[in-house]
């Protein structure tokens, strides 16, 4: 993940705090992240899993999905949390592409049928 932000691997980050200190995730992302958070600690979800934005050094946007769980004590409670985290940039760009394509298409479709309807007219 420090990687992924930007940050070099020997950057020290120990709590949660501190990695949302170091990593700037965009603000369209930050309620689906949050939520996925706070759902995982407080029991609600088995494992963690969100994509969402991170800001490159060079002001990009990386998409990433990151995905663990948290380590709990015999009461519940939260002790630490593990998972990982990968870059899905390019799988999100070739989903976009194929969004806009097949949108494309339906627009082309539609004027061919509208075409077909003005020429059949009697």
């Amino acid at each position: 993940m420090k990687m992924l932000s930007g940050l070099s691997a020997d950057t020290p980050i120990t709590t949660r705090s501190a990695w949302l200190a170091h990593v700037v995730i965009h603000p369209d992302d930050i309620p689906r992240f949050d939520a996925a958070v706070r759902d995982h600690l407080e029991g609600r979800t088995p494992r963690y899993e969100c994509e969402y934005r991170v800001r490159q050094p060079d002001g990009a946007w990386c998409w990433v999905l990151a995905r663990g769980r948290c380590l709990r004590d015999a009461t519940g409670k939260p002790l630490r949390f593990v998972g990982s985290t990968i870059d899905v940039t390019a799988q999100k760009q070739a989903q976009i592409d194929r969004e806009r394509l097949e949108l494309q298409l339906r627009q082309s479709q539609k004027m061919e049928a509208m075409g077909t309807l003005a020429g059949a007219s009697p």
